[in-house]
């Protein structure tokens, strides 16, 4: 860890981190044997908080040949520092996340350190820039080595051999690395793309609208309008007000705002662990369920946006036509004509394999929701369909029974494996359970992939730790028979 990088706090934490690590014998020796044509027995992508997460609890389980690339410079992995707009994290302070059962790496024992325990005590929710300083402070206490700046164009099965991936390095050059086992760690969109309605791809110009997947312009004495209801729509909104928008409209299609969330009932550790376990049909049941219901906002970001007097919230509001008109936007809904200068996105993600230039090759040939379960007639969701169908180790299924067995050795660590695995997977919350899942499923299939040798490595042995001397006159033999009989 960088003297000049963390303050003296840190690093005392930090050293505290590597001492609870050595106190538990957290550095075993890689099982893993080395296969021939391969560069990386796991390799990562994305290195913000659940591909850490993921990087140490794999070093803890003695597995060493990893890699970890991101696509963003050092800093900057995940949204928390660029397209996350809440001021706190949704989630509730003292919900464990990536610390791996090591109390000196959790977020309460670093805010704790940096600003005092009375501080911590204080906190509400957790700050969102806090929350990303600490994940910096966690990369350098766990030696976390990520490549930042590098991303991954293609994946191409080798059979034998594992899964040759091309990159594009910092530099701008292409190689390609070969790995046993993928992770995508990849975040809300790691499966899928922005979600632009038609009627606003067909009707405006990119520049006339933004998607809050990305950092929002200056929207400073600007009238805004805003689609969606959801966490991520109100943070867009309350942002443009802070940024002194003129005006925010900001649309629903229902007639009022989810007001509770369903996902709550999910957040205990049954559901966590348990619920892919449950039937399809259960599962298909619960997550169109939920999706009906809509994702409710978070009560403070409504109040974060509603205290301003220029913020105006419109209900069960229908889109009829929208337009350019010179330098404008014209809206004619349901509930009246509106002109505006910018139109902001809060419609979330939609998951469409094949969208994603790094899947793109193989996306045919992964099972979804929809080509693996056929739900009761009269039941139909589209959307969760498109969703990828995980087996109980996040990875990837066929969609064609025997036809690309490899997939099982790609692995989806990101919010579109909710539909097999219940809870957003990612979130912090999830990382507790999902983390160790993951690693028990991949060190078993490494560990029957190469069964014969480690059947040779059981069978053994490593070195006498006796010469015979150490029992020599108990033997019974001549010379104690004959004592014994002396002695009568």
């Amino acid at each position: 860890m960088s003297n000049s990088s963390f303050t003296t706090a840190e690093q005392a934490l930090a050293a505290a981190v590597r001492r609870d690590m050595q106190l538990l014998r957290d550095a075993p020796a890689d099982w893993v044997p080395p296969r021939a044509g391969t560069d990386h027995d796991v390799f990562i992508v994305g290195g913000g908080q659940s591909g850490m997460a993921m990087g140490l609890a794999l070093r803890r389980a003695g597995i060493g040949r990893i890699a970890t690339i991101d696509q963003n410079a050092a800093g900057r992995e995940g949204v928390w520092s660029t397209v996350a707009r809440m001021p706190t994290l949704r989630t509730a302070k003292a919900l464990t996340g990536p610390e791996s059962g090591i109390g000196a790496l959790s977020f309460e024992a670093w805010y704790s350190a940096t600003q005092g325990a009375a501080a911590y005590a204080a906190l509400e929710r957790i700050p969102r820039l806090a929350w990303a300083d600490y994940l910096r402070w966690y990369r350098a206490a766990t030696g976390s080595a990520i490549r930042n700046e590098t991303r991954l164009l293609d994946i191409e099965a080798l059979p034998g051999r594992g899964l040759q991936l091309t990159l594009r390095l910092p530099d701008g050059r292409i190689a390609t690395e070969v790995t046993r086992k993928l992770v995508l760690s990849t975040g809300v969109d790691g499966c899928g793309v922005p979600r632009i309605p038609p009627q606003v791809r067909e009707a405006l110009a990119p520049t006339r609208y933004s998607h809050t997947h990305a950092p929002l312009p200056d929207l400073a004495g600007q009238r805004v309008a805003v689609l969606g209801a959801g966490a991520s729509a109100f943070d867009a909104a309350a942002t443009a007000l802070e940024q002194g928008a003129a005006e925010v409209h900001l649309f629903a299609r229902r007639a009022d705002i989810a007001r509770g969330s369903r996902m709550k009932a999910f957040s205990h550790v049954g559901a966590f662990e348990f619920f892919h376990t449950l039937p399809d049909a259960d599962r298909w049941q619960l997550m169109r369920a939920y999706r009906a219901s809509g994702g409710a906002p978070p009560r403070h970001a409504v109040q974060r946006a509603a205290a301003f007097d220029n913020f105006h919230l419109h209900l069960g509001s229908e889109w009829h036509e929208l337009r350019e008109q010179g330098e404008h936007i014209v809206l004619d809904a349901s509930d009246g004509r509106f002109v505006f200068d910018h139109l902001v996105l809060g419609t979330g993600y939609a998951v469409d394999l094949a969208a994603r230039p790094e899947l793109a090759r193989i996306a045919p040939q992964i099972a979804t929701w929809a080509r693996h379960y056929r739900p009761e007639w009269g039941n139909p969701d589209a959307e969760l369909g498109r969703h990828p169908y995980l087996d109980a180790g996040f990875a990837f299924t066929e969609a064609d029974p025997g036809s690309a067995p490899w997939l099982a050795d790609i692995h989806c660590l990101g919010a579109p494996a909710m539909a097999s695995h219940g809870r957003p997977v990612g979130d912090t919350g999830s990382l507790r359970h999902n983390v160790p899942r993951l690693v028990s499923a991949i060190g078993r299939d490494l560990f029957l992939a190469d069964r014969e040798w480690q059947v040779r490595h059981l069978q053994r042995v490593e070195g006498d730790e006796m010469d015979g001397s150490e029992y020599a006159d108990r033997v019974w033999g001549v010379g104690v028979r004959a004592l014994s009989a002396a002695d009568n």
